[in-house]
């Protein structure tokens, strides 16, 4: 990716992304994100608006925003990134 790109401020909205295909949204949303200081994510998803992290299990989604928060994570992701798993029809709603 260019380096002028890498250096600006960048708001990702992904909006439902699941786990039919995380590999063409979801995982790069959160590699970038943890990789670009200046860029922020926000999810919206009803059932997995956390984040991805590797378990002895393979995969597991943390979705307690305070836990998240409490996280120490590569170029402070944990605080540039906000999970929303509420309607996003009732969020819009409720702004109008």
């Amino acid at each position: 990716m260019k380096r002028k790109i890498r250096t600006k401020k960048i708001l990702l909205l992904e909006f439902g992304v699941g786990f039919n295909t995380p590999t063409i949204i979801r995982f790069p949303f959160e590699r970038r994100t943890m990789e670009y200081e200046k860029w922020n994510l926000v999810r919206f998803n009803r059932e997995y608006p956390g984040i991805t992290l590797p378990s002895q299990h393979g995969l597991r989604i943390m979705n307690d925003w305070e836990t998240i928060k409490s996280l120490e994570m590569q170029n402070d992701f944990q605080n540039r990134f906000i999970p929303v798993s509420e309607d996003v029809n009732d969020i819009i709603n409720g702004l109008l």
